[in-house]
């Protein structure tokens, strides 16, 4: 599970917007850990372009999340705090 959790996240450096936001800055100060403020949930890998900038480009193009797996995120996502996210990515053969 490990490697597939990785195949999700798309950022790979420390995320300075934090360091501007007081609010933020004390929550994690106060618990020791940064909460997940905006999430950008990527239902799945699976995409024909090969933008130059893409922060996945180097992943497996077959993962795709299960809606019981989209589930589990978003329920831990609130429960940690989250106050946005952005969906990425539509599954194959489904529209939204």
């Amino acid at each position: 599970m490990e490697n597939r959790t990785a195949s999700y996240t798309a950022a790979s450096v420390f995320p300075a917007k934090i360091l501007v936001n007081p609010e933020l800055m004390q929550k994690i100060t106060e618990e020791k850990k940064i909460p997940p403020i905006h999430l950008q949930l990527n239902i799945t890998n699976h995409c024909n372009l090969n933008c130059p900038f893409c922060s996945c480009s180097a992943r497996d193009k077959r993962l795709q999340m299960s809606y019981a797996e989209i589930d589990e995120v978003m329920m831990k996502a609130k429960r940690l705090g989250c106050e946005a996210v952005t969906i990425t990515g539509v599954a194959e053969n489904e529209s939204f």
